[in-house]
């Protein structure tokens, strides 16, 4: 995500990170309704619909880059009604009912966002998610061990400098901002120096 206020767009927002896996998505993951901010540029959307996803699955993609939004329709247009991407107006809302989703997206997203948007998003998500729905999101984390410490520390120090090499992205860490959520999965990922966080949190 870009800018200030909203959404914004990293360059490593849609990666799938040392955090992907190509195991089958188990049973209790797979929601009829999900959505996510930074959409772009439909890949990981792309896949769950076409083979994770019950047939039924609608999804709801959000992101303020109009480019990457236009990249996410395009990859997204053989899905017909079940994809939707929006172009996101600056803002952390959705512009839709409440409680209607079983499933939040936020891969690669909170790293990009100030304290004030993180705890904004996770209020979105939380307004989102029906009783019992998932909120699960991916960042970059801090590191664990001597290597990925050093990686980490020296990646924030870049960022605190000049952001823009570091596409605006540092490490954080996620469960500070989940507190009333019922973390059900929690776990720290680190490949090539860099250490992911990965969080599912009941509503």
């Amino acid at each position: 995500m870009t800018g200030s206020g909203g959404p914004r767009t990293c360059r490593h927002s849609t990666r799938t990170g040392p955090s992907a896996s190509s195991s089958p998505t188990p049973p209790s993951l797979r929601p009829a309704r999900f959505s996510s901010w930074a959409a772009a540029p439909g890949a990981w959307p792309a896949t769950l619909l076409a083979r994770e996803l019950p047939a039924d699955a609608r999804y709801l993609g959000a992101d303020i880059s109009g480019t990457m939004t236009c990249l996410s329709r395009a990859r997204l247009h053989g899905f017909g009604r079940r994809a939707q991407v929006i172009r996101a107006d600056g803002t952390m809302r959705f512009p839709v009912a409440d409680g209607g989703w079983d499933r939040f997206l936020a891969v690669y997203v909170f790293d990009l966002l100030s304290a004030q948007e993180a705890r904004a998003a996770v209020a979105e998500a939380s307004r989102l998610l029906r009783p019992g729905g998932l909120l699960c999101a991916v960042s970059l984390a801090p590191g664990t061990t001597p290597v990925t410490r050093l990686v980490s520390r020296a990646w924030a120090a870049v960022w605190r400098r000049a952001p823009g090499l570091v596409g605006g992205c540092r490490p954080i860490s996620l469960r500070p901002f989940l507190g009333g959520w019922h973390v059900e999965h929690h776990a720290l990922v680190s490949a090539w120096g860099l250490t992911s966080e990965v969080v599912i949190a009941a509503r």
